[in-house]
């Protein structure tokens, strides 16, 4: 941990072993710090023949990523990723916080990661050969769109009942669906990569944003469905009290910094 931020690769690639703590976490997780946070990882190929591997951090609000890695012959290869990094300093040779490298037969390398975030510093670390990886990554994007797709069909059906019943209960459903696909995608970092790749400031805040929007319009469907208003004064006011806090929690993130991640 680096409360300064001032240390850089070359710095840390010198320290002494004492300098390190071994993590017995199956995932890192050091919550909110706004220190810069390494990790080390020695790795080496045994194998007679050349690999290509992935080191993935499977947490996209992660604001910067830097990966270096660190040849035996003196050699360097860096890898920048982060949801605050503009898209066209990000490394294009993987996917979103993936970093693709090579090690030669029997090469060692060490990898350094430094991380810096207003979100959780979280480190779902996934280390796998590239063909492993891709086969993973288009089962994911299969899932991914069936369920985006299934959750769409959802909304515009329940948006077309409205439009023909004049039932703001269907409305409202199709506002919570919308918006929780919206929060869903952000935490995943498919809006960044898809939705808005340039507008790094709203995507900081479009995650909690969408979470202040699905609960909203949770509330009011689920007011509209059980018919709570004039029925239910004190639940229904508690309800209303709700819905009037997370409007200004959401409208103040656009004048705060935002700790993304915390919804």
């Amino acid at each position: 941990e680096d409360k300064t931020g001032d240390l850089g690769f070359d710095d840390v690639a010198s320290l002494p072993e004492s300098a390190w703590k071994k993590s017995s976490q199956g995932m890192l997780s050091l919550g909110f710090t706004s220190s810069t946070v390494w990790l080390r990882l020695e790795l080496n190929n045994p194998g007679g023949s050349p690999r290509q591997m992935v080191f993935e951090i499977g947490h996209p609000p992660l604001d910067y990523l830097d990966l270096q890695v660190r040849r035996r012959d003196g050699s360097k290869e860096l890898h920048r990723s982060g949801d605050m990094l503009p898209a066209a300093k990000v490394d294009k040779t993987c996917t979103f916080n993936a970093f693709c490298f090579q090690l030669a037969a029997g090469e060692e390398v060490t990898l350094l990661l430094r991380s810096h975030s207003s979100s959780t510093s979280t480190f779902p670390v996934w280390l796998s050969p590239r063909p492993v990886f891709e086969q993973h990554l288009r089962d994911r994007r299969y899932g991914e769109g069936l369920f985006y797709g299934m959750v769409l069909l959802a909304f515009l059906f329940f948006g077309m009942v409205w439009l023909v019943l004049s039932d703001r209960t269907y409305l409202y459903y199709a506002i919570t669906l919308f918006s929780f696909v919206l929060w869903q995608a952000s935490q995943l970092g498919e809006s960044l990569r898809v939705l808005w790749p340039q507008a790094l400031e709203w995507n900081n805040i479009s995650n909690p944003f969408s979470g202040c929007l699905a609960l909203i319009a949770g509330v009011q469907f689920t007011r509209s469905f059980f018919r709570i208003p004039g029925a239910r004064s004190r639940l229904d006011t508690a309800m209303q009290a709700v819905m009037v806090l997370t409007a200004l929690d959401a409208l103040a993130l656009f004048f705060i910094p935002v700790r993304a991640g915390s919804i």
